[in-house]
């Protein structure tokens, strides 16, 4: 699983420093998350694969507009599972700046060439702005997750493992007695 690990590295290096100093600071606990679950590793780097492969390097706007749809599906998504109000209004001011993109979008045809080119550029520049930030949030709560996943797993084993008596163990005495009304 190590190859996932360096893999995510690589995608992490690519997609820009939001997300490289998201992935070198949680390397550690990502590195023991993707060796004990799979699934999630394959999920991240699938993930980046999509956000990063969409229109890598093509420019056109229907290029651009699909790196926004990718782009929504993860703010949708971290929306849907934040954790707290300040991760909630992030994924809504992201949303609102993806809408505001695929609104200037259409508007590049009407241009000047040299024009569409310049705000081309601008609007690429954005989106890969954006996409450093949700994927670094992305990475982040899916780390978040994991660990309470983990911690409840834990508590739910000690929680069990307490609750049941040995046998060798004597009750209370209380427990012996029989109650006796009037006494």
């Amino acid at each position: 699983m190590a190859g996932s690990f360096k893999m995510l590295l690589k995608l992490a290096r690519t997609a820009g420093p939001a997300v490289l100093v998201v992935v070198t600071q949680y390397g550690p606990q990502l590195r023991k998350l993707m060796n004990e679950n799979p699934q999630l590793a394959q999920g991240i780097t699938s993930r980046f694969q999509r956000v990063l492969g969409v229109g890598g390097t093509g420019s056109a706007p229907r290029d651009l507009s699909a790196r926004c749809q990718v782009l929504r599906e993860q703010v949708t998504f971290l929306y849907a599972s934040a954790n707290t109000a300040e991760v909630a209004q992030q994924a809504r001011l992201w949303r609102d700046e993806l809408e505001s993109i695929e609104r200037a979008l259409p508007v590049l045809d009407a241009m000047s060439r040299k024009q569409r080119s310049v705000q081309r550029r601008h609007l690429e520049r954005r989106i890969d702005v954006l996409s450093q930030h949700i994927l670094a949030a992305s990475l982040v709560d899916d780390i978040e997750d994991a660990e309470v996943a983990e911690e409840a797993t834990k508590a739910e084993e000690t929680t069990q493992d307490g609750s049941t008596q040995s046998a060798d163990e004597t009750p209370p005495p209380e427990a012996d007695k029989p109650e006796t009304p009037g006494q």
